[in-house]
C-alpha cells in the first residue's frame, strides 16, 4: 500500500493526479491537484461511508481549511495520487482525517459516479464499510474536520431530499440513487426510524429506478397522504 500523508491543503494542491479521458481511460498526462480542478481536467475520487453496528453512518464536519464545503458533514473522500490504488487513496484518507486504520478486507464498493461539474470533473467511486468502530477509536484530526456525528439512515436522506446546506449530499438523481442503494445496505431493522409526521422515502422501482417521495402522516387516525416527485431541471415537482 502507498499511504502517503500531506501537512497541509496548499502541500496538497502539489500532490500529482492521474488524467483521465472522458470515458475513464488512464492517460499518459500527469497533473498537480490544483492543476486538474482549474483546468477542469477528468480524474479519480473516491469516498466512503462507514457504517457501524447499530447502522448508523459517520460523518465529519469539514473544517474552513478545505478548499470545497467548508463547514458541512461529509465524509471521507479522497483524490487519488498517481501512484495510488483507489483502496489505497481510501485508507490514506481515513487515518489522516480521523485517524483510524480500516481493514482493505472489510471494504465494499457501491457505485461510480461521473461527475461533470462547474468545479471539476472527476469520476468518484463510493465504497462502504460495516465496522464495529466505536468513537474512542476515532482521533479527529481537527485541521480537516472539526467535529464527528453519527447519523441515522432516514436523517441523513432526509437532509439530502431537502436540499440542506448542513450536508454534503444535494437532491441530484445521483445521490438519489445512492441513497436508494444504501438503504439496501441499512434496513429499517438495524436503525432507528423516529416517527416523523412528514416522512421523506426512496422507492425502487421494478425497472431500477428510484421515486422520491414523502409520506404526509395526518392528525386523523389511519389517514396518510403519499407525494411522490419527479425530477426536472434539478428540482422536484
Amino acid at each position: 500500500m502507498n499511504l502517503v500523508h500531506y501537512e497541509s491543503y496548499q502541500e496538497k494542491d502539489k500532490m500529482l493526479l492521474k488524467v483521465l479521458d472522458e470515458e475513464g481511460n488512464v492517460t499518459n498526462i500527469e497533473a498537480t491537484k490544483k492543476e486538474v480542478h482549474e483546468k477542469h481536467l477528468w480524474h479519480q475520487e473516491v469516498a466512503i461511508f462507514i457504517i457501524n453496528n447499530d447502522g448508523k453512518i459517520l460523518l465529519q464536519r469539514r473544517s474552513d481549511n478545505v478548499h470545497y464545503n467548508n463547514g458541512k458533514w461529509g465524509m471521507i473522500a479522497n483524490h487519488v495520487g498517481i501512484n495510488q490504488t483507489l483502496i489505497d487513496a481510501l485508507l490514506q484518507k481515513a487515518i489522516e482525517e480521523i485517524g483510524y486504520e480500516i481493514n482493505p478486507n472489510d471494504i465494499r464498493y457501491l457505485t461510480m459516479l461521473k461527475r461533470n461539474e462547474e468545479r471539476e470533473q472527476r469520476f468518484t467511486y463510493f465504497y462502504y464499510i460495516k465496522t464495529n468502530i466505536e468513537d474512542k477509536d476515532i482521533k479527529l484530526n481537527k485541521y480537516l474536520a472539526t467535529d464527528k456525528k453519527w447519523f441515522d439512515f432516514y436523517e441523513l436522506q432526509e437532509l439530502m431530499l431537502t436540499n440542506s446546506d448542513e450536508v454534503v449530499f444535494k437532491n441530484t438523481p445521483a445521490y438519489i440513487n445512492i441513497f436508494g442503494e444504501l438503504s439496501k445496505i441499512i434496513s429499517g431493522s438495524n436503525t432507528d426510524k423516529v416517527y416523523r409526521q412528514k416522512e421523506f422515502i426512496i422507492l425502487n422501482t421494478s425497472d431500477g429506478c428510484f421515486l422520491p417521495g414523502l409520506i404526509q402522516h395526518s392528525d386523523k387516525k389511519n389517514k396518510i397522504y403519499y407525494h411522490f416527485y419527479t425530477w426536472k431541471w434539478g428540482q422536484f415537482f
